[in-house]
């Protein structure tokens, strides 16, 4: 008897673990689907822009989706409200900068909604996202007091005709390097005060500069639901 119950445990075990696969690999096949993203960029003394990227999970990996055209529209996807067309490369990334005829919308609104749209096409079906982020500046400083130096950096949303700061908003303070950014103090991220302030001591004193000794700093402010992604020198 022991030994037939023993059988149907492991009967029983087989079944559920046979199940689980078949649910997780109807769950691989359900999120195969590509999938399109939205995000806001407002580098460094440029013109903002918007990224699309396309992408499908498989397994536990995500791969790039090229080739997928994408228009990007303000508002509401009609053609009076488009911005620019791209299509996504091998990375599965496109970018379409604001044209210079949206700059009077963009003067005179304090929050954008973005809509990304593509056509179905070699069997990928037609897909849609969209993102509203509110009109924002990042402004990055230095200051000096009882000989320690601080890199500050603050971040301001319009309000009317006013700009007002941003208190719990998650930066990234920097100094500018060929392979990427180096944090000035120890810390990765600072978080601005309700002051809207975020400040990091200056510790990389040995820091080589260019040939004239100076550095560049920089303030970055990376995917914030409300802000996307800002960045200054």
């Amino acid at each position: 008897m022991k030994a037939n119950f023993h059988h149907k445990g492991l009967i029983i075990i087989s079944l559920l673990l046979l199940i689980g696969v078949t649910r997780s690999n109807a769950q691989d096949s359900a999120v195969a689907k590509p999938t399109l993203g939205i995000r806001y960029f407002l580098p460094v003394n440029n013109v903002p822009y918007i990224s699309v990227t396309t992408k499908k999970k498989l397994g536990r990996k995500f791969e790039a989706v090229k080739g997928i055209p994408v228009s990007v529209y303000f508002g509401e996807a009609i053609e009076a409200n488009l911005l620019g067309k791209t299509t996504t490369d091998k990375t599965g990334e496109g970018r379409v900068a604001l044209p210079a005829s949206f700059k009077p919308t963009w003067d005179s609104l304090t929050e954008f909604k973005f809509v990304a749209a593509s056509d179905s096409v070699a069997g990928v079906e037609a897909l849609s996202a969209d993102l509203t982020v509110k009109k924002s500046i990042l402004v990055i400083d230095t200051a000096s007091a009882d000989g320690v130096r601080n890199v500050t950096a603050q971040l301001k949303e319009k309000q009317g005709n006013e700009w007002v700061a941003v208190k719990d908003i998650e930066m990234k303070l920097g100094i500018k390097r060929s392979l990427g950014n180096l944090s000035v103090g120890d810390a990765e991220t600072y978080t601005s005060d309700s002051t809207g302030m975020a400040s990091a001591e200056f510790k990389k004193d040995s820091m080589p500069g260019d040939a004239n000794g100076n550095i560049i700093l920089v303030a970055r402010v990376e995917d914030n639901d409300s802000y996307g992604n800002l960045v200054v020198e």
